[in-house]
């Protein structure tokens, strides 16, 4: 049965939920039969969003992890392609990874020129533009478009990335006819012998944002590791069906949805023990309620009441962690043996 979508018709189950995502560095998996793949393919483009468009986004450019929880530099997590600025002022296509600010293959139309750039990191500069010359000679159908005041009236920047093409004027969206004449002209008039080769760097401005659709991933998260702590059974109480309800629709979004905590600094004695970059979920029961604590980069909290407590005797503080840096995942309880044999072990030494 699934713990968000019960017993539903037609559901399948041939893979597994991630307690933290994987994006995120999750490792630890809930067993198959807990979490439907329909449920699961609804979360992706919730988890995408979370990692690649919320506050926490700031964080996995900044310091990873990459595609799928990856520590390896070459998959590091890219922001959201847009508009940047280099240091002669042109605008540019433009992303950042850990950190640093990098440009994708384009090429700039102004009013009587076009200017052609290409990622400065790579070692033939020569084999990456004719490999976009290639690229733009199959331009289709399909393009994401950004619009930049950045970009002066009339001109319009063409790039291209991993298999997408890219847009950017000043204006409205253009049409494929027109974009296909710009890259026509361009193409016509390219001439490799009169390239003038520089090398600028680029800044870059995100717009990053929180809504109700971000919140339910942190909540759903909380229902995660209530299922691997507590079981499906228990994560499946009819007590906590409104905040699973919510997670799934969006529904009663005044009574869950609180814009993230931020600590700019280890507040609380807990935050200060975990690693400094570890994402963690607690579940606290008080007053006859269940209350969880979600926080990632140990930094961006949230608190949800997930529902009533039928039995609060029997529930103990619970929670878990997940220390993505050093690929450890380990509970609450597991956490504090931790810090009680540190503490133990200074103890002897002195």
């Amino acid at each position: 049965m699934c713990i968000y979508f019960g017993n539903g018709d037609n559901l399948t189950y041939q893979k597994q939920e991630h307690v933290f995502p994987a994006g995120l560095g999750g490792k630890q998996m809930l067993e198959h039969g807990v979490v439907s793949d329909q449920a699961n393919e609804l979360f992706s483009s919730m988890e995408l969003k979370l990692m690649r468009h919320s506050l926490i986004a700031f964080e996995r450019m900044m310091y990873g992890p990459g595609k799928r929880g990856s520590h390896n530099p070459a998959k590091a997590s890219k922001s959201a392609i847009n508009v940047g600025l280099q240091d002669d002022a042109q605008p540019i296509l433009c992303y950042t990874a850990v950190g640093k600010p990098y440009n994708i293959s384009q090429f700039h139309r102004h009013e009587n020129e076009a200017t052609i750039s290409v990622p400065h990191e790579c070692d033939d500069s020569e084999k990456q533009i004719k490999s976009f010359l290639k690229a733009l000679e199959h331009f289709g159908e399909k393009f994401t478009f950004l619009r930049s005041e950045h970009i002066p009236t009339g001109d319009i920047i063409v790039g291209f990335s991993e298999g997408t093409y890219y847009v950017a004027t000043n204006s409205i969206r253009p049409d494929n006819s027109y974009i296909k004449k710009e890259i026509q002209s361009f193409l016509k008039n390219f001439q490799m012998q009169e390239l003038k080769y520089g090398e600028h760097h680029a800044k870059q401005s995100h717009k990053l944002g929180e809504d109700p659709e971000i919140a339910r991933i942190y909540a759903k998260i909380a229902i995660n590791v209530l299922a691997l702590r507590k079981g499906t059974e228990y994560a499946s109480h009819p007590n906590f069906s409104e905040i699973r309800k919510w997670i799934l629709t969006g529904e009663s979004s005044t009574e869950f949805f609180f814009l993230p905590q931020i600590q700019a600094e280890p507040a609380d004695d807990i935050m200060k023990m975990i690693p400094q970059k570890a994402h963690w979920c607690v579940l606290i029961c008080g007053n006859g309620k269940l209350d969880a604590v979600v926080c990632l980069y140990n930094r961006y909290i949230r608190r949800f009441t997930l529902g009533n407590l039928s039995d609060e005797k029997g529930f103990l503080l619970d929670g878990y962690i997940c220390d993505w840096e050093n690929d450890q995942e380990y509970t609450m309880m597991q956490f504090v043996e931790r810090i009680a044999r540190a503490y133990h072990d200074n103890l002897s030494n002195d």
